[in-house]
């Protein structure tokens, strides 16, 4: 199954008035994006803007990219358990098609590691073989809102 026989079965939130931009569409260019490398709607836009002939290989985009605000208003409508079914399934089809294993990633923060602000607690990110039962990497990260790419990236995995 492709990317899109995955993102198909989310559905679409929008009425059908006024719809100008397929869903499909719009969730190709967030995850194309994304993963390479777009952290926000604006850059996201701009990805688009770039690689239209690319993405257009793949998908219409019958009327181009749309505006940053739309790709945000469009993808937050989206239901979260939904989308994050149809990642889960196609990332995992990708890994199982590649004869590559599971690698689980947690995140945590220790206990009372904190020096009177909240903000300043030790958070780590493991990155751990299931088959080999063994740590690939550790990092220490900044806050809550860990950047899973990084430890994806890193030179130990």
């Amino acid at each position: 199954m492709t990317f899109i026989d995955h993102f198909t079965s989310i559905e679409d939130p929008r009425t059908n008035i006024n719809v100008k931009h397929d869903l499909l569409d719009v969730l190709f260019l967030t995850v194309s994006a994304v993963l390479s490398g777009a952290e926000g709607w604006k850059d996201i836009k701009e990805f688009g803007d770039n690689k239209l002939d690319w993405l257009r290989q793949y998908r219409d985009f019958k009327n181009g990219i749309p505006v940053d605000d739309t790709i945000a208003r469009i993808i937050r409508a989206i239901e979260p358990a939904q989308l994050n079914q149809a990642f889960i399934n196609w990332v995992n089809e990708v890994r199982v098609d590649k004869g590559q294993e599971q690698i689980a990633l947690d995140g945590k923060t220790l206990r009372r590691s904190f020096d009177g602000d909240r903000q300043t607690a030790l958070h780590s990110i493991t990155a751990w073989s299931r088959s080999q039962g063994l740590v690939l990497a550790q990092l220490k990260s900044t806050g809550k809102k860990m950047k899973m790419l990084r430890l994806l990236t890193c030179s130990m995995c």
